[in-house]
């Protein structure tokens, strides 16, 4: 995976070195970690419905306060 910072910096995301297609992002804040991946990456499985959302719409300042809502936490193994 290849790390990526965009827009406002805040958020990282993970492109795969063979595609080039951005498969997740990430965001850390007061030590929690939360983040996203491209749902047709899951296809297989039964996931609940998208959220739409529009962070060019939003204050650098009320990214991360959106994505503590809709982002899932990174549980690393």
């Amino acid at each position: 995976m290849h790390q990526l910072n965009q827009g406002s910096g805040q958020a990282t995301f993970w492109q795969c070195r063979n595609c080039k297609d951005i498969v997740a992002v990430t965001h850390r804040d007061n030590g929690e970690e939360r983040g996203s991946v491209v749902k047709t990456l899951l296809s297989k499985y039964t996931l609940q419905s998208s959220v739409k959302v529009s962070p060019k719409q939003l204050t650098s300042e009320a990214k991360p306060e959106r994505w503590a809502m809709v982002w899932s936490k990174v549980v690393l193994e």
